[in-house]
């Protein structure tokens, strides 16, 4: 292929990531890209904003004079921030809320450390506390908001749960069930397609699921072995 033609495609494939990313906060929220205005800024705006506006149908686009100011102006007047995670598996109502609590307490304190050296004052610092949650055998999760104390933990499960049904009465459960199993579908074959770019052999690793409702096993191991040949992922 020649350069121009390759550079062209890598050009037509951000295009396309790009008018997706418009997609996302547009047309799933309910609104028409056709009733709004692109405005092309940062320093390749110009270079892009025609052909996303095209692919989404947006009749006019603006670029300012000078496009890649207002991506640096963003950039001195943005908030400063971390985000901070932390690995912690296990069953709600089983949970060691006094453990959780030391690890979100840990957190805190290197976020605050991080702040001060970059010179923000302890009485602007704003922490915010998330949990992922999920229900057992399933692989998304949610994140919401938790708090402090012992009672914590029982209260982002409620939210966890409010949210869920909140989406269930918004889309119907089968929307839902659909969106979720697409979404494991997708991921799925983009794994798939990964481990198909290993090289041959046996590779082995150990995961963890979570146990039977109805047994007190708590996380059972997993182990999973892979031949990969010329035949295929076995």
């Amino acid at each position: 292929m020649p350069i121009a033609e390759a550079a062209h495609a890598v050009i037509q494939v951000a295009n396309a990531n790009m008018a997706d990313a418009v997609r996302l906060v547009s047309i799933r929220r309910g609104h028409d890209p056709r009733d709004f205005v692109l405005v092309a800024f940062g320093g390749a705006g110009a270079l892009h904003g025609a052909e996303v506006a095209r692919e989404l149908n947006i009749p006019t686009v603006i670029i300012p004079p000078n496009p890649g100011v207002a991506s640096a102006l963003g950039s001195l007047l943005v908030d400063i921030r971390h985000d901070l995670s932390s690995m912690f598996t296990g069953i709600a109502a089983d949970a060691d809320t006094e453990a959780l609590e030391g690890m979100y307490t840990s957190l805190e304190s290197e976020a605050m450390a991080r702040l001060r050296q970059e010179c923000v004052a302890d009485e602007n610092a704003l922490l915010q506390r998330q949990i992922s949650m999920r229900y057992l055998g399933q692989w998304r999760s949610l994140s919401v908001s938790i708090g402090s104390g012992p009672d914590a933990l029982a209260e982002a499960t409620a939210m966890c749960e409010r949210e869920v049904l909140r989406l269930v009465d918004r889309y119907s459960q089968a929307t839902v069930q659909h969106a979720m199993q697409e979404t494991q579908d997708y991921v799925e074959h983009t794994v798939r397609l990964r481990l198909e770019g290993l090289p041959h052999g046996v590779w082995e690793t150990t995961d963890y699921r979570d146990n039977d409702p109805g047994k007190d096993e708590g996380l059972v191991p997993i182990k999973i072995k892979l031949t990969l040949d010329g035949t295929g992922i076995h």
